[in-house]
């Protein structure tokens, strides 16, 4: 799979969060501290899907470059 692929995959499944805490939130009687624990986990769930969506975000801007760079040369 290409790294634009990857990279429309990723910011796909980002945007996840919002439905992700939601279905959660809705849940019958969830107590504070549950809620909190659920948050902390989706603040460092994310915070490692937007890294890689970031690291991927680069590859994909890196292979972009070389094609044109390559283009170029032709």
């Amino acid at each position: 799979m290409s790294h634009m692929q990857d990279l429309e995959e990723q910011i796909m499944n980002c945007w996840n969060v919002v439905d992700d805490m939601k279905v959660y939130l809705t849940a019958d009687h969830i107590e504070d501290d549950r809620v909190m624990n659920f948050l902390i986990g989706m603040a460092e769930l994310y915070q490692v899907k937007f890294q890689n969506l970031w690291n991927t975000y680069e590859a994909a801007l890196q292979d972009y470059r070389s094609e044109e760079h390559t283009s170029e040369l032709q």
